[in-house]
């Protein structure tokens, strides 16, 4: 130790010495040395060490005292367990004696039973250099690339026995995790309360014998979900009554899904509602993870019943001889986004695919895009117009899970082929009109397809249906960019279709009525893909939807058709269910193939949604249906009456007089159009037409239709190109024809207008029948009859 010393500069200051002040000052900067044994710094540390370590442990044990039986303060309970006075059953937690943690790896705690249990299971605890191959191995191969930070597994067991810890230590150590230390709290009995075990790489176990709950969280790559049925295992027969799967603390990212977000995990593993989870296959592919579970959610079957169902030792009864009535709901999820799933894919399907090929009058080549599990392709295979379907998906080991694990989606076994075909296996992947290609569908077409082909293609290359089940507009992934914003793709489509093509594809959940305008939201993908249609070519955009598909909510889907004419998505109910049975595939057990579809389903399909016509306004609101709304004109309704109240009456001249002042905007016996005007489908003018056309006795009575039709008929194109609105008032028994007539405007080609499309018949009626100008009592609001030719 070195101390400066001015003691003699002082004396001699005092004593007045003469000593030059340079002096003094120059011998009071010379120090002076004082040496310190090594012995006594040594003393010194340890008793410095004691005294701090006894006053810690002092400190600890006063909070334990002051906590016994309160709440632990927030800012301490990670720090701190404390065994609060807990009453179960009669029986007070001891606070006496509160045990500490022990550390499994310290020599000193080597004899502790649970860390002997843990390291006889396989686990090394005693590895000194194991934080050094540790770091070694970090510098080699980076840290872990989890998914996810980490995962947490929360268990309600149907109860919770001292014994199951030594299994729960035996089943981490074959994990390859070393335990670190841990807490036990007991009874005075010795019974468990509560646990917890600390591992290396931050997985923990939580065990709470009153509330029966098992807590894992663990940060390996391999899923969690091994331990149900480990738990469940009669060695341990620890089963989980309710039990959520949830990824942990994965950094926030706009640009990438939250995989704890998506279907799998809050949807389903993450959901304690469903009392079956059963994992039937996970296979990371090149392109995603691919999974299947069996699920049963309670709203939908009772669990009582599916046991009951697969009971092996109960007599027959209705149960079991409907079991495939009570099977659980087995899903399929890609990336964690649920593709498909038991209850409803059957609706799902057919909502997909029949409603495109019964607008194609005969279709006979047909395209898929996606749609691995097979299920698309059993539904197009269904009709006898069909060729050749060419199937197009780009991970073959979606299909073959499906094949295996998906039976239901790809079973063709039932149909009776065409004389000289035959399938071998009864899948519908192995049918000889099925081409199937484990490629990108993208550049399957691009490269068929290009650009510069100039329409050289022969109609036996081109496609009459191109129908894609791929990602929803939605979905925020990279990909939905290629499949929705690409131009260049949708104009490749429309090249590869016939003449009357028509191209098909899901849209995913229908928005809501309180939706914002969904160019501002992951839906803007939608919007952008129905203008990139448009572009391409496509005549007519239908949007409809199906509420029975069992997903989350309304599902929507979208058609786009190159022809002009529209009748065939107008067609009556019967139409539609005859063709449907001049089209089925006859089938060996003599069944209706079409489990779901059929007319008067069709018919639900034609008229647009009223939430889809409200959003639809909130990115076109100067179209003029958009500016009408949901309403009608606004104005006065004078109604067809023969009161001295009425506004208007007729002559026997054939003429309409005003018995009061009209104000223009008056909607001139709107009842009137509204009960009493003609629908004239497509078909049916086209048969006037043609019996006017006849030559004997019948042709003049079709000829006057023909003339009425003619002459007073409103073209109504938006259900057809000949179809017509024919209002049986005033406009044919007085033949009458107003000449300021406002009709309506006109569907432009290849734009998407709900709000025209659903309110177009009360509208007409109202274009047709509303006053322009002013009309004063006593005045002829019409102008004289005009002769018929």
């Amino acid at each position: 130790m070195v101390v400066t010393k001015d003691k003699e500069m002082v004396a001699k200051h005092l004593r007045r010495d003469q000593t030059p002040m340079k002096k003094l000052k120059a011998e009071a900067r010379q120090p002076y040395q004082v040496s310190l044994s090594i012995w006594f710094a040594a003393v010194l540390l340890l008793a410095s060490t004691a005294i701090s370590f006894h006053v810690g442990a002092h400190a600890r044990q006063r909070i334990l005292q002051q906590t016994s039986g309160q709440s632990v303060p927030k800012w301490l309970s990670p720090l701190i367990l404390t065994a609060t006075e807990t009453t179960t059953t009669s029986t007070t937690i001891a606070t006496a004696e509160v045990p500490s943690w022990v550390r499994c790896d310290n020599k000193s705690d080597k004899d502790d039973p649970l860390c002997v249990v843990h390291q006889e299971a396989g686990a090394n605890v005693d590895d000194s250099d194991s934080d050094e191959d540790e770091e070694e191995e970090e510098d080699s191969n980076g840290p872990h690339d989890h998914k996810f930070v980490g995962q947490q597994l929360l268990m309600i067991l149907d109860q919770i026995q001292d014994e199951l810890v030594p299994s729960l230590l035996q089943h981490t150590a074959a994990k390859g995790w070393i335990l670190e230390s841990h807490y036990l709290q007991r009874r005075e009995d010795e019974s468990l309360v509560s646990a917890i075990f600390l591992f290396d790489d931050a997985h923990r176990i939580a065990i709470n014998t009153v509330t029966s709950t098992l807590d894992i969280y663990s940060t390996d790559d391999e899923i969690l979900l091994d331990w149900i049925d480990f738990l469940s295992s009669p060695q341990v027969s620890a089963d989980a009554e309710y039990w959520t799967y949830r990824p942990r603390g994965a950094p926030y990212d706009p640009t990438v899904v939250d995989a704890g977000l998506t279907d799998l995990y809050k949807g389903m593993l993450g959901n304690s509602r469903y009392t079956l989870k059963r994992l039937v296959a996970r296979h990371e592919s090149p392109f995603q993870e691919v999974a299947i579970y069996d699920t049963i959610d309670p709203t939908l079957l009772d669990y009582s019943s599916y046991q009951a169902a697969t009971s092996t030792t109960s007599n027959s009864n209705y149960y079991t001889d409907h079991a495939h009535m009570f099977q659980p709901d087995r899903q399929m999820f890609l990336d964690g986004v649920v593709q498909s799933r038991r209850r409803g894919e059957k609706s799902y399907h057919e909502a997909l695919v029949h409603p495109p090929m019964m607008m194609h009058p005969n279709p006979q080549r047909v395209a898929i895009i996606g749609a691995g599990e097979g299920a698309t392709l059993r539904e197009v295979l269904k009709h006898t117009s069909l060729k050749q379907v060419v199937m197009i998906e780009i991970d073959q080991q979606v299909m073959d899970l499906s094949r295996r694990h998906l039976g239901q989606w790809n079973d063709c076994s039932d149909l009776i082929l065409p004389k000289g075909m035959v399938n071998p296996t009864g899948n519908c992947f192995d049918d000889p009109r099925a081409v199937v290609y484990a490629e990108d569908a993208i550049r399957w077409f691009m490269d068929r397809y290009p650009e510069n082909d100039n329409g050289t293609k022969n109609s036996e290359e081109l496609f009459d249906v191109i129908i894609m089940d791929a990602l929803d507009p939605g979905d925020n992934v990279e990909f939905s960019d290629l499949l929705f914003d690409n131009t260049d793709l949708v104009d490749t489509y429309y090249r590869a279709l016939s003449p009357q093509g028509v191209f098909q594809c899901q849209m995913g959940e229908q928005q809501h009525m309180d939706d914002c305008n969904p160019m501002w939201t992951r839906d803007r993908h939608a919007l952008l893909f129905l203008h990139n249609l448009g572009k391409a070519g496509f005549h007519r955009l239908k949007d409809y939807q199906e509420p029975s598909t069992r997903f989350d909510g309304v599902w929507s889907f979208l058609l786009a058709s190159k022809a002009t004419d529209s009748s065939r998505w107008y067609a009556n109910q019967a139409e539609i269910d005859l063709e449907l049975q001049q089209r089925a595939m006859p089938t060996k057990s003599g069944a209706w193939p079409f489990h779901y579809f059929d007319g008067s389903t069709m018919m639900t399909y034609q008229a647009t949604s009223r939430a889809v016509a409200k959003i639809g306004c909130l990115t076109t609101p100067d179209s003029p249906a958009c500016l009408r709304g949901p309403g009608l004109f606004k104005g006065i309704n004078a109604p067809v009456s023969s009161s001295e109240s009425a506004k208007w009456t007729t002559t026997n001249n054939g003429q309409v007089v005003a018995t009061t002042d009209i104000p223009a905007g008056t909607l001139l016996g709107l009842e009137e159009c509204v009960q009493h005007t003609w629908d004239i489908p497509h078909n049916s003018n086209n048969l006037i037409d043609s019996f006017a056309s006849l030559n004997d006795s019948s042709s003049t009575l079709w000829k006057s239709w023909h003339l009425l039709t003619s002459r007073y008929g409103m073209a109504a194109p938006l259900v057809g190109e000949k179809a017509m609105l024919l209002d049986m008032g005033i406009d044919v028994w007085q033949r009458q024809c107003f000449e300021a007539e406002t009709l309506l405007e006109s569907l432009e080609p290849g734009v998407l207008d709900p709000m025209l499309e659903r309110f177009w018949r009360i509208q007409s009626c109202a274009a047709k029948r509303r006053i322009q100008e002013d009309v004063a009592a006593g005045t002829n609001m019409v102008f004289p009859t005009q002769e018929a030719e």
